[in-house]
């Protein structure tokens, strides 16, 4: 089935700028703390993370800020000047140094191999299935074999909005999410475990332990993944 929109025609759509821009220059979540799964991943895998860490949707430095902190040689890709300003103002505050590059995660300027680990928190289901198999091939390429990929996106089973639009997809559940008073359009996929085992095979990765998908208290919505290139 074609999709309503199609991934090179409206990337507008997918990746709203214009919405992202406003959310960070409202402080949207900022002081929020580091996701526990992300916290998880750095205690459990620290002996295999390495130095070099690209952080894709970066957003307001959350997680960046933190790896950068622990000492790892942070690299952020963020799509917002909004967001890339609000974390180099952040770094300068706490002394810090990072790479930051305003960029798609759809298109990595990065050479091959480039990282030992990639970190990505809830921004890879700003996606279509095509826009999400792009993704995983770029964040595949720019890691190193044996790398590790800590992945959290929407799951299948997370909560819908009551204006949340369900629209034609080459495969899964993506929907249209209409956020705040502007009315701003969102484009959001639902990853199914399949996808993710899928995208995993595709892309020469293997799935180290169990998934989980956890939104928030135990409520499923958000699955948390560590890939590792093979």
């Amino acid at each position: 089935m074609e999709p309503i929109i199609s991934y090179l025609q409206d990337l507008e759509v997918i990746l709203p700028v214009h919405y992202w821009e406003n959310e960070f220059q409202n402080d949207w979540k900022n002081g929020k703390q580091p996701n526990r799964h992300f916290l998880n991943f750095l205690k459990e895998y620290h002996p295999q993370i390495g130095q070099k860490v690209l952080d894709i949707g970066s957003g307001d430095g959350r997680h960046l800020l933190l790896m950068a902190q622990l000492g790892y040689q942070c690299t952020g890709v963020e799509l917002t000047e909004s967001g890339i300003k609000t974390t180099t103002g952040k770094l300068q505050n706490y002394g810090l140094s990072a790479e930051l590059v305003q960029t798609s995660f759809h298109n990595l300027p990065f050479e091959d191999a480039s990282f030992h680990s990639i970190v990505s928190t809830q921004a890879l289901h700003y996606n279509n299935w095509a826009g999400a198999k792009i993704s995983f091939q770029e964040a595949t390429r720019v890691l190193q074999p044996g790398g590790l990929f800590f992945f959290r996106a929407r799951s299948d089973k997370g909560h819908w909005r009551s204006t949340d639009q369900q629209i034609p997809d080459e495969k899964g559940i993506t929907r249209i999410e209409t956020r705040g008073p502007e009315g701003f359009i969102v484009m959001v996929h639902d990853y199914t475990l399949e996808e993710l085992q899928e995208l995993a095979q595709e892309n020469k990765l293997n799935i180290i332990d169990q998934p989980i998908d956890d939104d928030a208290d135990g409520k499923p919505g958000q699955w948390n993944v560590v890939f590792q290139k093979k």
